[in-house]
């Protein structure tokens, strides 16, 4: 038992080192990382506004074409066949794209259901999780998809841990009134000229 949780645990890591493998990933999961990071410190540390629901939309959907472009190229390079993986990618990837598309729709109507599914953290687990069975395609097996839903928790809990450790920024001030704002002049306007 210890040592199949281990092999779970082991395949799940697998997939954050991944990208370093195969440096090709590496231009699709940087932004993933630096729009996950910015996005958790500086703008959702507190609640995920509309705003920021539509802008993981944004990143979610072209995850979701990027997807599929790799699995029709390695297709097309002859390292894929037709078989029943390569339907399988190509409905995740289109998932994950109306996935984006529906995140995005639901934020410009200002639906609040948006702000429980188009959290960075999650949307980034997504992302950051699924992007090397894509690029790799051996990666893929019944443990790494265990691991992927087992550990899940674990990855939600230490990142929450972290953000209740961590300071909070000191633009949260700033936007909440405590401060000076970028949306309040420091001068009066015009400004006087000396």
């Amino acid at each position: 038992m210890l040592h199949s949780l281990w092999e779970f645990f082991r395949d799940w890591l697998s997939l954050f080192y991944a990208p370093f493998r195969n440096t090709e990933m590496l231009w699709i999961i940087v932004p993933i990382y630096l729009s996950w990071v910015i996005t958790e410190i500086y703008q959702e540390k507190r609640d995920t506004s509309f705003g920021n629901a539509i802008s993981n939309g944004v990143v979610v959907l072209w995850v979701g074409i990027d997807w599929v472009r790799t699995t029709v190229r390695y297709f097309n390079e002859g390292g894929l066949d037709i078989n029943s993986m390569f339907y399988v990618k190509i409905c995740i990837g289109a998932l994950v794209f109306i996935y984006g598309m529906l995140i995005m729709l639901l934020g410009i109507r200002g639906n609040k259901t948006v702000k429980y599914i188009a959290r960075i953290r999650e949307v980034s687990y997504i992302l950051i999780v699924f992007t090397p069975l894509f690029y790799q395609p051996e990666l893929m097996s019944f443990s790494v998809l265990l691991g992927i839903l087992v550990f899940f928790p674990l990855f939600y809990f230490f990142v929450e841990f972290l953000d209740w450790i961590t300071p909070d920024p000191k633009i949260y001030d700033l936007d909440e009134g405590t401060g000076q704002s970028m949306y309040r002049p420091v001068t009066k306007f015009p400004p006087k000229m000396p």
